[in-house]
C-alpha cells in the first residue's frame, strides 16, 4: 500500500497543473505515471499511477481550484449533468 509521502507526492503532481512537463514533480520512487490529465475546459484534474512489479494502483484526484469547480460540484451534487461528470466517466 502507498505511504503518506507517496501519496503526497502523487497529489502534488496532479495539483500541479500549470507546471511545465521538465518542472511537474517527479512519481515517487517505485511509482510510473499511467495517465495524467491536466484541469482543462471542464476543470477535473487526475493522475493514474502503478506500482512497478505490481498491480496497486492510485488514482489521485485535484480538488476544488476555482469557481467553476464549485458550479461542477453544486450541479452534481443536484443532479444536474456537468463537463466534469462526463470526464470523470471516461476515467472510470
Amino acid at each position: 500500500m502507498a505511504t503518506k509521502d507517496e501519496y503526497a507526492q502523487m497529489s502534488l503532481y496532479v495539483y500541479d497543473a500549470k507546471a511545465l512537463e521538465e518542472n511537474r514533480p517527479l512519481e515517487p520512487a517505485g511509482w510510473k505515471r499511467l495517465q495524467y490529465e491536466p484541469a482543462g475546459f471542464a476543470g477535473f484534474s487526475y493522475g493514474i499511477f502503478q506500482r512497478i512489479g505490481s498491480d496497486e494502483v492510485v488514482i489521485a484526484y485535484a480538488g476544488t481550484n476555482n469557481i467553476g469547480d464549485v458550479l461542477n460540484g453544486l450541479a452534481a451534487g443536484l443532479g444536474v449533468a456537468s463537463t466534469q461528470n462526463g470526464v470523470w466517466r471516461a476515467t472510470v
